[in-house]
């Protein structure tokens, strides 16, 4: 509830005129009871035709006013709501991207889809209409103060009646709690397992996997099935117990309100009129109770929120250098993965100068895409420094860092957008020559022009329907539009063509030539033979470093026309 006022707090003018309507609205649904006892305690009594014309202008009227006024609070509404949800989405988005990577990893990836689906739960949730209900509950009192005046016997009746309805329903909010909340990591779950059946359907068909997929899918239906019932059970009991109210209700102020009549303590007319309005208080009351299942959804989407803002964040500030040179140090960097006793690496002690090239030699598992990551910026280290120009990557700011980074991950993926769109994210505003030439220069053309829409085909599924020569290409190809003096390549001939290869070569050759600092994970004897530095990572904990003299890279077509 205390989401929903802050839409009244951050919009306080706008929450005041919608406040000034429901009170008109409020104020003109007291005709109709009104036009009912003047009927009946006037019109059917002295039958004056007069009379009933007047009342049945002003009922008609008054239904035109209320009509407009509700339009206008629905707008209203609207304008307090809009803007609150959409920088509600985008903050969880904003806040989601900032996370650092060892907190984002610890999240289940169905788990996280949920978070970013909070937003628009709690849009669906907290809309005009229940912004409008809630300006409504307040008035409930002034049906019942109306009624109060007509008969404070009846009176009573009706507030108890109410009482025990908007208790009721939080009674079956916080019974709502836990199973809306244990069914919501099901669905997480179930999203991981249908990303399973959508984007690897080869794993589960080529090695037969189709019976250990069902036996889960199975699993999980049943027990969201179970959760559903009770789910579903709690809001039926509240609908019954809401229509029960009605009737009680209408029995107990008839009722009471005949025996009143017959002894002359009470009109007919009144008796009908202080009816209605119980009953419409009594609606608005319902309405309310109605919504107790979408708030504990909302409940469970705050707390999603709310889980999500206690994750350490990224630095967003920090300095800059003008212009980095490319130098890069390590001062007793050692690194630890979460959860292990031992250091993947630590007392890593080096300074590579401007144009130095550092290859990372190791066995799987060894920590070379660590060890890479750690230089971007995508991993602290445990301990000690990595410096850029002997500033602390601390201290430095992590857009401004990622700028001067080409970065090229082992396993590359991309944003679900047009290839220009990923080829330029570090470049936008790069010349669109530059771009085709990058493009020839890595051997992406045939793809390009074979595509359906060329630069503007959309790639699907971050690229994992795309080979994976395809992948590196377009990763080699985003790293280069970069344009930064330091170089990161993981294993980047894995999975290339020897055209591939040679392609790569050549630019490897170009980096080189152009004084970039490169460090790249490789067993390629053609790249690991041109570097000035080589660090075995398979000697642990600490890493053993070798300096070797270094020469150029080879263009295999080159060489093999040289000999001959």
């Amino acid at each position: 509830m205390l989401y929903l006022l802050n839409h009244f707090r951050v919009h306080p003018l706008a929450s005041l005129e919608m406040l000034v309507a429901s009170l008109f609205i409020n104020l003109l649904a007291l005709v109709g009871p009104v036009f009912v006892i003047q009927v009946l305690n006037r019109y059917v009594a002295f039958g004056v035709d007069a009379t009933l014309v007047t009342l049945v202008a002003g009922a008609a009227m008054a239904l035109v006013f209320e009509f407009l006024f509700r339009q206008v609070r629905n707008r209203l509404a609207i304008a307090v709501t809009e803007p609150r949800d959409e920088e509600t989405r985008r903050a969880l988005m904003l806040q989601m991207a900032g996370v650092t990577n060892q907190a984002l990893s610890a999240i289940p990836a169905g788990m996280r889809r949920q978070i970013l689906a909070a937003g628009e739960t709690l849009r669906l949730v907290y809309s005009p209409a229940l912004l409008a209900g809630v300006m409504d509950l307040p008035f409930l009192i002034l049906f019942l103060a109306g009624i109060y005046l007509l008969s404070p016997p009846l009176a009573l009746v009706a507030t108890t009646l109410i009482a025990a309805v908007l208790l009721l329903s939080y009674v079956g909010y916080l019974l709502l709690q836990k199973p809306t909340a244990a069914l919501m990591k099901k669905r997480a779950r179930m999203d991981e397992l249908t990303d399973s059946l959508t984007n690897r359907p080869d794993t589960v068909r080529a090695f037969n996997a189709v019976g250990y997929v069902a036996g889960l899918w199975d699993s999980l239906n049943q027990e969201m099935a179970f959760l559903t019932r009770r789910i579903t059970a709690t809001k039926s009991r509240q609908q019954g117990l809401s229509l029960a109210a009605q009737g009680v209700m209408t029995i107990a102020i008839i009722s009471l309100g005949a025996t009143m009549v017959v002894q002359a303590e009470l009109a007919l007319g009144t008796l009908i009129g202080i009816n209605i309005l119980a009953a419409r208080a009594l609606a608005e009351a319902n309405r309310f109770a109605a919504q107790a299942d979408s708030l504990a959804r909302a409940r469970q989407a705050r707390n999603l929120v709310a889980e999500l803002a206690k994750l350490p964040l990224e630095r967003q500030q920090g300095s800059t250098l003008s212009p980095f040179s490319g130098q890069i140090g390590f001062a007793d960097m050692a690194y630890r993965h979460p959860n292990q006793a031992s250091p993947l690496f630590e007392g890593v002690n080096l300074t590579l100068e401007p144009g130095s090239i550092l290859i990372l030699q190791g066995d799987n598992g060894a920590g070379k895409t660590t060890f890479l990551r750690l230089v971007a910026g995508l991993l602290p280290p445990e301990r000690g420094r990595i410096t850029a120009d002997g500033m602390d990557l601390r201290q430095v700011m992590p857009e401004w860092w990622h700028r001067q980074i080409c970065y090229m991950p082992q396993e590359p993926a991309f944003l679900d957008a047009s290839i220009t769109d990923n080829l330029r994210l570090h470049a936008p505003e790069a010349d669109p020559a530059r771009l085709s030439m990058i493009i020839d220069t890595v051997g992406l053309r045939p793809f390009i022009e074979q595509s359906p829409e060329g630069l503007a085909t959309r790639l699907e599924q971050g690229g994992r329907n795309l080979s994976r020569g395809t992948r590196k290409r377009l990763a080699l190809a985003r790293a280069l539009m970069a344009d930064g003096p330091l170089v990161l390549f993981d294993e980047p001939d894995e999975g290339l063509d020897a055209k591939g290869r040679e392609a790569l070569y050549l630019v490897l050759n170009h980096l080189t030539s152009a004084g970039k600092t490169i460090l790249i994970a490789s067993q390629d004897e053609k790249i690991t033979q041109a570097a000035h530095y080589h660090l075995d990572l398979n000697n642990k904990p600490t890493p053993i470093l070798r300096a070797t003299a270094g020469k150029k890279l080879l263009r295999p077509a080159a060489n093999e026309a040289s000999r001959s």
